[in-house]
């Protein structure tokens, strides 16, 4: 096992942060790679979304450090929690959340169609989780059925 801060790409079996197992990778989009991690600490899955190294400045860091403030500060039944985050200028930066067990909307629609109440249930809870963050400034700008988890 080693640690992978400063490391170019994770792989499976790999340390992250002195205390992050990595698992398995469970999905990737625009802004980096979401896996799924043991917390060694805490004995319990988490869900790791590891950033891009695009960009790893200081405004960069002080950029990411703002949101993840402001993602703590977001408490919502149907919102993931977020439990940690490790964001310094010219280190792999990343956020550790609540892992939802599960499948997401894009797999149960491939499925075939909803019966209209379960259907009328989920966009309330997305409704109101999305009013939560928008509440609190924040735009998502990629909700979609492979991001919503059931």
């Amino acid at each position: 096992m080693t640690d992978l801060l400063g490391a170019a790409e994770p792989a499976t079996g790999d340390l992250l942060g002195g205390r992050y197992h990595l698992i398995e990778r469970v999905g990737a989009g625009a802004m980096g790679r979401v896996y799924r991690a043991r917390d060694e600490i805490l004995g319990r899955d988490v869900a790791i979304k590891l950033f891009h190294a695009e960009d790893s400045s200081e405004a960069d860091a002080a950029r990411k450090v703002s949101e993840a403030r402001v993602l703590a500060a977001l408490d919502h039944p149907s919102l993931v929690t977020l439990y940690d985050a490790h964001v310094v200028a010219g280190d792999s930066a990343f956020l550790v959340m609540e892992y939802v067990e599960g499948t997401t909307l894009r797999h149960r629609l491939d499925e075939g169609a909803m019966p209209p109440l379960e259907v009328a249930r989920m966009m309330r809870d997305l409704a109101a989780a999305l009013a939560v963050v928008h509440g609190a400034g924040i735009v998502h700008r990629d909700v979609k059925p492979s991001n919503v988890l059931l």
